[in-house]
C-alpha cells in the first residue's frame, strides 16, 4: 500500500483512506442522512449522503466541491456504512 493513501486515525492507527461528505461526518453515527457509495472512483472508496447524492445526480459528481468532503479512515468509512444501513 502506498503511504500516500493512508491517513493516521486516533481509533484506528494507520489505515488506507477513503473521503465521505461533510454530512456524514457530521452526522453519519448520529442521523439517518442516507450512504451512496460513489461508483465514479473504483480506485478510491468515496460516500456521501443522500441530500450530496441528488445534488451530483442533478449537477453532476463535480458539484460536490472538495470543501464539503472529508478524508477518513477507511474503517471509520465502514462504520459509518453500517449505521447508516442499520434499520431503526
Amino acid at each position: 500500500m502506498d503511504d500516500n493513501n493512508l491517513v493516521d486515525c486516533s481509533e484506528h492507527g494507520r489505515v488506507p483512506s477513503s473521503i465521505v461528505c461533510t454530512h456524514l461526518l457530521k452526522f453519519g453515527l448520529t442521523e439517518r442522512v442516507g450512504f451512496v457509495l460513489c461508483d465514479d472512483t473504483p480506485d478510491d472508496l468515496v460516500a456521501w449522503c443522500s441530500a450530496c447524492d441528488e445534488l451530483a445526480r442533478q449537477e453532476g459528481p463535480d458539484a460536490i466541491t472538495a470543501k464539503q468532503l472529508r478524508v477518513v479512515c477507511e474503517p471509520c468509512l465502514f462504520k459509518i456504512r453500517d449505521f447508516q444501513n442499520t434499520p431503526d
